[in-house]
């Protein structure tokens, strides 16, 4: 299993963050709802996802989450569906009630590969200032997550 993953890259006087996780192949789950690995990145404006089946992805609905201050509850919930997603926010604190919509778009999806993007701001967060957040993914039926543990952190530092 790959480690937590922080790297900086300058495109074009661009900072581009990075965060990543692979994940083991359960035998008890499908390979095409088994999570493999995951790409995270922000430019400042969107957050840009890649998630990676073991093997064609079965168009089956998958959860992303986004805990801000970090205490085990996610704020955020990007609900992922075949080929269209929404992200939303708790109208009450600690509710995991995800009722308030702040974007929605259309996945890329091709053979294992699902691929979103949205803007910061869908979670409440300014690019233009310096801001951690920790996420993972959770996929209900057979309760495949990666990471299998904890959570990966996606940050701005400047």
């Amino acid at each position: 299993m790959r480690k937590k993953m922080l790297s900086i890259f300058a495109v074009v006087g661009i900072a581009f963050l990075l965060a990543g996780c692979d994940d083991p192949n359960e035998s008890g789950v499908p390979d095409g709802i088994d999570f493999k690995s995951s790409t995270v990145t922000h430019d400042r404006v969107n957050v840009t996802t890649e998630v990676i089946f073991y093997s064609n992805y079965a168009s089956m609905e998958f959860f992303y989450y986004f805990d801000h201050d970090n205490n085990g509850d996610a704020e955020f919930l990007v609900r992922c569906g075949a080929s269209s997603f929404t992200v939303a926010k708790e109208s009450n604190p600690n509710s995991g009630l995800y009722d308030v919509l702040t974007h929605s778009g259309t996945a890329i999806v091709s053979g294992n590969t699902y691929h979103i993007e949205f803007p910061l701001s869908a979670l409440d967060i300014d690019g233009a200032e310096e801001f951690s957040t920790h996420y993972w993914f959770f996929e209900s039926s057979k309760g495949d997550r990666m990471p299998n543990s904890g959570s990966k952190s996606l940050a701005n530092i400047l």
